[in-house]
């Protein structure tokens, strides 16, 4: 299993990489540094990589996901409801996501303090520091 560690401002969290073509595409980009977007309880920033939607894309998550928007070549993190959430427990992207792997802190850290403009960070952990 691959980890990653996701950093923005203060705050440093790791999560877990699946077995996807999306994940081994986003681990080859990275070091990466980008701007935060929000929308909703989702975080997201642009990536330097594409990929097309694949076949296990959806709409519908789970707190602490983390995810790549094809059409917005991004990363999301999900840990709350979203403008397209249909009640207070739905976590929906806008458009299907490719499923990249998990959080592993859970309850999830304070996202809701990050802010649009903030700096976030993705970076490879090795065996030692996973």
């Amino acid at each position: 299993m691959r980890t990653i560690k996701i950093t923005i401002n203060e705050l440093s969290i790791k999560a877990d990489l699946n077995d996807s073509v999306t994940a081994d595409k986003l681990w080859a980009v990275m070091p990466i540094k980008g701007v935060v977007k929000r929308w909703g309880r989702e975080i997201y920033f642009d990536l330097p990589m594409k990929d097309d939607r694949s076949k296990e894309a959806r709409e519908s998550l789970v707190i602490g996901e983390i995810a790549f928007w094809p059409e917005g070549s991004a990363f999301c993190i999900f840990w709350g409801q979203t403008p397209a959430s249909n009640n207070d427990s739905d976590i929906r992207a806008i458009n299907p996501v490719n499923p990249l792997g998990r959080l592993r802190i859970i309850p999830i850290p304070d996202l809701d303090a990050v802010n649009p403009g903030d700096t976030i960070v993705l970076e490879r952990l090795d065996s030692n520091d996973a």
